[in-house]
């Protein structure tokens, strides 16, 4: 009796698509069904023939797990390829943009250098009160200090103070293409 549930079991488990079980879960279902087929009072030729459909059965199976194993591994080389490329694609940028933010220093600095010998043209003066008695005042962001020596001022100032990049986020690079859009 408890074959013919097995059997029953196993044609409702391939009929329903819902109901999809693993591999061990399979394999064990059939080998159990061989187990009792064996020790059955069955005719020889009958035994023999099921056994040879769960033999079947079993190695269809097999081959099939080998297939997803295959194309799993297949998928997974090619998932690794991906990311290697997508490792190298990713280095090329931070290393070009690196570089070009390296570029962007030499040319702020160029720029800060070009507005440092026209803002003291006529010698160091502090933009607040013209006071041509200042002093060097650290570094603050990257760019030179300056504090007026006068006890009436005593202010401290940058380079672009007083101008629209004075505090700006934007780099020399930028406000060049804003002021080339203007003109």
């Amino acid at each position: 009796m408890s074959l013919l549930m097995n059997i029953e079991k196993k044609k409702e488990i391939e009929n329903n698509h819902h109901d999809i079980l693993n591999q061990s879960e399979s394999n064990d279902i059939l080998e159990q069904l061989i187990n009792e087929v064996e020790s059955s009072n069955m005719p020889e030729f009958i035994k023999e023939g099921f056994l040879k459909i769960a033999h079947d059965a079993i190695n269809r199976e097999k081959e099939e797990q080998e297939l997803k194993d295959i194309k799993q591994k297949k998928f997974d080389d090619e998932n690794k390829k991906r990311m290697k490329r997508l490792n190298l694609f990713n280095m090329i940028i931070k290393k070009i943009d690196g570089d070009s933010k390296k570029l962007d220093n030499k040319f702020n600095q160029i720029i800060l250098e070009g507005i440092r010998e026209t803002r003291f043209i006529n010698g160091s003066v502090c933009p607040h009160c013209s006071c041509n008695d200042i002093w060097k005042y650290g570094i603050e962001g990257g760019k030179q200090r300056y504090k007026c020596k006068n006890k009436a001022c005593g202010r401290t100032f940058r380079d672009t103070t007083l101008s629209p990049m004075y505090n700006s986020k934007k780099s020399m690079k930028k406000w060049i293409e804003y002021i080339i859009c203007m003109l």
